[in-house]
């Protein structure tokens, strides 16, 4: 029953996961080369979730990294071709893949280590239906280092200057905005201090005496 309902959330978490980027998303391109346009969506990027073991297990974001969706467009018939020849490479199946088009992943980026990695990725064909995907497991995750000048280390210049200094201190519950940045909180005021009274309205000047 257990392997039952696991099997039946890694279902789930793989729908919710690649359904998003379909209906929204705004593509900023970050790289190219002799087979692909590279670009990521600046509409999501924010921290993931890390299980921490307190008094039980909690979900919370991980402020010290970033996700972020990326495209992966072929040029071509040469740019297909080149990324069939490397799923084969990676022994993956190729069937039905005359029409692939483009490749969405989700990616976590560690800005300040430089270091990449791959939480999913899913191939659409040039009519946008969904080829194959996969959801890789925690334990299954790997770190990668970034090359200098390489695109994943385009990608993390890109995305990771997205943030601004005040980013740094901000709450890592809440989501990046597609600047980058959260949005500033309502000042509080002191303690001992009296909230600020909205402004009143300027009082009407007197009409003058009837003739």
């Amino acid at each position: 029953m257990q392997k039952q309902r696991i099997a039946y959330l890694i279902v789930f978490l793989s729908l919710f996961v690649f359904a998003r980027p379909a209906f929204a998303a705004t593509w900023h391109q970050y790289a190219t080369n002799d087979f692909y346009t590279l670009s990521y969506d600046s509409d999501d990027i924010r921290h993931p979730e890390a299980l921490v073991k307190i008094q039980g297990v909690k979900i919370i974001p991980h402020p010290q990294y970033l996700r972020v969706w990326t495209k992966q467009v072929a040029l071509g018939e040469e740019g297909r071709k080149f990324y069939l020849r490397e799923q084969t490479k990676r022994g993956y199946s190729i069937a039905g893949y005359e029409a692939y088009r483009y490749t969405i992943m989700q990616k976590d980026l560690d800005c300040a280590q430089k270091r990449v990695r791959v939480v999913a990725e899913a191939d659409y064909s040039d009519k946008g239906l969904l080829l194959d995907s996969m959801v890789h497991e925690a334990k299954y995750l790997r770190w990668l280092t970034v090359m200098a000048d390489s695109e994943d280390d385009r990608l993390i210049r890109a995305v990771c200057n997205r943030r601004d200094d005040g980013d740094r201190a901000r709450d890592p519950d809440q989501p990046l905005s597609p600047s980058g940045t959260a949005a500033p909180a309502p000042a509080q005021p002191m303690p001992g201090q009296q909230p600020a009274a909205k402004d009143a309205p300027p009082a009407q000047k007197p009409m003058p005496p009837a003739l």
